[in-house]
């Protein structure tokens, strides 16, 4: 090892500062390899901004590009006829997603309207064609069956879509509840009217004047008429006790403020920004949920005639906060709490941890503006950061709450699992990952949050408790791009020294993340090339073997700079660290989605073994069985088979077949059933031959990966892998062990 090799080993293992004349990665100079052709992000089609739907959508938020790709499937003719209006439409999707960069746009009809005349407006255009244009733009707005404001990704993205959905299902909740509510009112009211008609007061003349109105005091005789009255229709009024019971019930009706049914129309506030403040109000509030539930309650016995004292007398007298159901509390408008960065303090933790755990209606945003500390960072803030984004996983593990974990960038593809959880009934809690614009210098916050999701360092779940009692009923890893993978990959192509293409897989980690963070940039330090020898070794490869392996290795990340020239770059130790813990959190998500689960591994490799014993018994009594016994006479059947014997003797030898190495992959073709399990899986690198029996027909069209699940599907056991033709395959460790008893 020379000194430079041994500097770089001290900057990686050391996690020594590095000196001025080392210039810093990441930020707008050097880029992860695979997030280089994502740095001009505005010439890119992608899902920001959102439109929050106002009506017309069931789940109340939609990208931008997917209300335009379902406007040009509805207006734009299949072929080349509807070729120019799709154009035209596409070139005003990418004006809009400008516009909105500079300001805002309370609807999209308003942005639409300045998207389409800056367009319009453009001087190269014929006056046939900005007409056409202007047409064609107008039929499609005219065509949209959504409005709402638009909104770019960034710091409050979360808070700002999970509001407006909100808001959304509590409308329409209230909505409901004032219904049902009013028509209480209403019939209550017409029960104690007609209780008080039955009175001596109702028809006194008095009561009898002022019912009839001024008009007729010269032509009636209103005592006379309550005389006749009085004699022909004694008072039958109900129990006392009922009616104070109906009065009150009304009285409690009248001036709730839960739903603004009062008559005064007054509500209570249901937005707070602490879980504590949120939870204090709660409790405020309790003894008016109480009467309110119990006034509705009393009400329905009553309005059926149904109410028995003897029965119900000590129920009512009893009904406290105690006798709140869960289902009691879920229909209640659900309180909406948006926890701030700042709000770390222990009793704030301490609220939001029994808020999780209990029944109450409140739906708890968690916005996180850094995923990892600053390494310069006092320990408080590291505890704090660390708190945040486990919050989610606290809250699956306590097994009460709904839970979402998600970035900015992916609000769209879980838009269902955010409406079921702010409309379920109990606590609701809703992590999002949302970079602002100064997180990460020169990168737009849509970019870093889907990166995030990319590299796992937030990766989307669901969690609904009441979805079932099995894991794979109530939890999902719907979101995240390779689920079955530990890193994601993605092809690579680039030009070597000779100007001869390379394609390479490379994997995206927690590190290409860093190294997009100004707080990291002394964890990473580019190398010369007359620096790169065999000590540096892939990223991905030093994460996936052992610390006796990486003795004397360094890892290096590749990334580009803005002439476009690849370079390696070594990271210092805390970087993996975090990449480390990361994957340990992924695999142990993975084991709760069913992905890789050990348990079931281990359950199929015992399996396994049992089938491979009981085989090589079998086999060894069938040959058993076929051998000859040496003290059988020889019979007169069997001279044939010995004369067949002598002759293959004095025959030819035929020449051996070759074994076959453990470590080549092949197919035993003979014993093939035609399943189609493998040709399904990859059609290029497995086909049939004329016997429609399969053969390994290109291994190299394939992953190893699916040479592994290939072996694993075959139910004859006739797919032997050997050992993978691309070291550089992600998971290699792992799909090697679960090789191995095919090979």
């Amino acid at each position: 090892m020379n000194a430079q090799t041994k500097e770089l080993l001290a900057f990686h293992v050391a996690a020594r500062t590095r000196t001025p004349s080392q210039r810093a990665a990441g930020g707008p100079e050097l880029w992860p390899a695979l997030l280089r052709g994502y740095r001009e992000l505005a010439a890119l089609r992608h899902d920001d901004p959102l439109v929050l739907v106002e009506h017309g959508s069931c789940r109340g938020v939609e990208s931008l590009s997917a209300l335009v790709n379902a406007l040009l499937q509805r207006i734009a003719p299949q072929g080349p006829s509807g070729e120019t209006l799709r154009r035209q439409v596409l070139s005003l999707e990418r004006e809009l997603r400008a516009l909105t960069l500079t300001q805002p746009f309370d609807s999209l009809a308003a942005a639409w309207q300045a998207a389409a005349a800056k367009l319009a407006g453009r001087a190269d255009l014929t006056e046939a064609d900005r007409q056409s244009l202007s047409q064609n733009l107008e039929r499609a707005r005219a065509a949209l069956e959504v409005q709402g404001p638009l909104l770019r990704c960034g710091a409050d993205t979360a808070e700002v879509v999970l509001r407006h959905l909100w808001n959304r299902i509590q409308r329409a909740t209230a909505t409901r509840v004032r219904a049902q509510l009013g028509e209480l009112k209403v019939r209550l009211a017409e029960l104690l009217e007609n209780d008080y008609q039955q009175s001596l007061a109702a028809r006194s003349p008095a009561a009898l004047a002022a019912g009839f109105g001024t008009r007729f005091d010269s032509l009636i005789d209103f005592g006379a008429m309550s005389r006749t009255l009085l004699a022909a229709c004694p008072e039958r009024r109900m129990p006392a006790p009922r009616r104070e019971r109906i009065a009150w019930a009304l009285s409690v009706l009248e001036n709730e403020r839960f739903f603004g049914t009062g008559d005064d129309g007054a509500r209570y506030e249901f937005e707070f920004a602490s879980g504590a403040s949120a939870l204090a109000e709660f409790r405020r509030r309790l003894p008016q949920m109480v009467d309110l539930v119990k006034a509705i309650r009393l009400s329905a016995l009553e309005l059926d005639n149904r109410y028995r004292p003897e029965v119900h007398e000590t129920f009512f007298a009893g009904f406290n906060a105690d006798a709140l159901t869960a289902e009691d509390l879920s229909w209640f408008p659900a309180y909406f709490v948006s926890v701030t960065e700042e709000d770390g303090e222990p009793s704030s933790q301490a609220a939001l941890l029994e808020i999780l755990a209990s029944d109450l209606p409140v739906k708890l945003v968690v916005p996180t503006r850094r995923l990892f500390p600053d390494p310069a960072s006092p320990a408080g803030a590291l505890g704090n950061t660390l708190w945040r984004t486990s919050l989610a996983a606290m809250a699956v593990n306590l097994q009460h709450a709904f839970v979402v974990q998600t970035t900015s960038a992916s609000l769209c593809p879980l838009a269902d699992a955010l409406v079921q959880g702010l409309a379920a009934p109990g606590p609701a809690l809703f992590s999002v990952f949302c970079p602002a614009e100064d997180s990460y210098p020169g990168v737009a916050p849509y970019l870093a949050a889907a990166a995030a999701l990319e590299s796992r360092a937030c990766p989307a779940l669901a969690f609904d408790p009441r979805a079932g009692s099995t894991w794979a009923e109530c939890f999902s890893l719907a979101g995240n791009p390779q689920p079955e993978r530990t890193w994601v990959s993605h092809p690579f192509r680039y030009e070597d020294e000779a100007m001869q293409s390379v394609s390479a897989t490379l994997a995206f980690t927690v590190v290409d993340l860093l190294a997009l963070d100004p707080a990291w940039a002394e964890s990473f330090l580019p190398v010369s090339r007359d620096q790169w020898t065999d000590d540096l070794i892939p990223l991905v490869e030093y994460l996936e073997a052992s610390d006796d392996q990486n003795r004397g290795r360094i890892p290096y990340l590749l990334m580009v700079g803005p002439d476009d020239t690849l370079r390696r770059v070594v990271v210092k130790s805390a970087a993996l660290r975090w990449a480390r813990r990361c994957a340990r959190v992924w695999r142990s998500l993975q084991e709760l989605g069913g992905i890789a689960n050990s348990h079931a591994l281990r359950a199929l490799d015992r399996a396994r073994q049992e089938w491979e014993g009981e085989r090589a018994k079998l086999i060894e009594a069938a040959r058993a069985a076929a051998a000859p016994s040496p003290a059988a006479p020889i019979s007169a059947a069997a001279e044939p088979a010995a004369a067949a014997a002598e002759a293959a003797k004095a025959a030819p030898a035929a020449p051996a077949a070759p074994a076959v190495s453990r470590d080549e992959a092949y197919i035993e073709t003979a014993r093939c059933s035609s399943c189609n399990e493998c040709v399904n899986r990859n059609n290029r690198m497995f086909k049939y031959n004329e016997n429609k029996q399969g053969y390994l027909a290109d291994v190299r069209a394939g992953t190893y990966r699916q040479l592994v699940e290939s072996a694993e599907a075959c139910k004859l056991a006739i797919i032997h892998p050997g050992q993978p033709w691309n070291p550089n395959e992600p998971d290699l460790e792992e799909l090697l062990q679960r090789a191995e008893p095919f090979r």
